[in-house]
């Protein structure tokens, strides 16, 4: 798995508010993500999975919620 930590809200290196993007190459269970999440640290952090080849799935993670979001790319 391939992941990126990015600077949210700000064009700057080391500034703003740091989240993780992590691209996901097989399935893994919420708590394997929770599990990622708690050892990266920031207070959110995104999984990012491509479902078959005309869905997109992106589980992000907050430190109190999970929110599951599916898109098909135009």
């Amino acid at each position: 798995m391939k992941t990126y930590f990015v600077d949210s809200f700000t064009n700057e290196k080391f500034k703003g508010n740091p989240a993780a993007v992590c691209i996901v190459e097989n399935s893994i269970d919420e708590k394997e993500m929770q599990g990622i999440a708690t050892e990266i640290g920031f207070s959110e952090t995104a999984f990012i999975k491509k479902f078959l080849t005309t869905h997109i799935i992106l589980d992000f993670l907050h430190q109190k919620w999970k929110y599951l979001y599916v898109d098909t790319p135009h």
